[in-house]
């Protein structure tokens, strides 16, 4: 057994591994997107109705500007997993790109596969950010809608 053939099967194995991460990290994140927008979408019509009706809507519109506030957040988190869930399947295909050039069922394009890693760890490191900034902003509404805060 030569060292290629050593590398190969390291490589389907991490590449299986792989695989099985991004399949189970792409249906949590998938389901979070479903069920957050599905959330933020029936949140933001029962704030509608209840801002429609005459007395009750000038009454309580402090607190439904605030629920509008979290349904926005709600929103941008769902959309943030939304790309997480892209950012997954492109990372699972890169994978199994590299996989197959190692084990020779592909043309080497070694400048490619470096370039879509590239754009890969880009998009993550600004969806990162994104949600930081979401983070941050649900805790600065926390904060202020706290009635105990001083």
């Amino acid at each position: 057994m030569g060292l290629l053939s050593f590398v190969r099967r390291v490589g389907n194995k991490v590449a299986s591994g792989v695989h099985s991460v991004a399949s189970v990290g792409k249906k949590i994140t998938g389901e979070v997107a479903r069920v957050g927008h599905k959330i933020a979408d029936v949140g933001k019509k029962a704030v509608s109705i209840v801002e429609r009706v005459p007395v009750i809507g000038t009454t309580l519109a402090p607190v439904t500007g605030v629920a509008r506030s979290a349904l926005g957040l709600v929103e941008n988190v769902a959309d943030g997993a939304s790309a997480a869930t892209n950012i997954l399947d492109k990372g699972d295909k890169l994978v199994s790109r590299g996989n197959e050039m190692l084990q020779g069922k592909a043309k080497a394009d070694l400048g490619g596969l470096v370039k879509s890693a590239s754009n890969i760890a880009s998009d993550t490191r600004d969806l990162g950010k994104s949600q930081m900034s979401n983070v941050r902003d649900a805790r600065e509404m926390m904060r202020r809608n706290n009635p105990n805060n001083p």
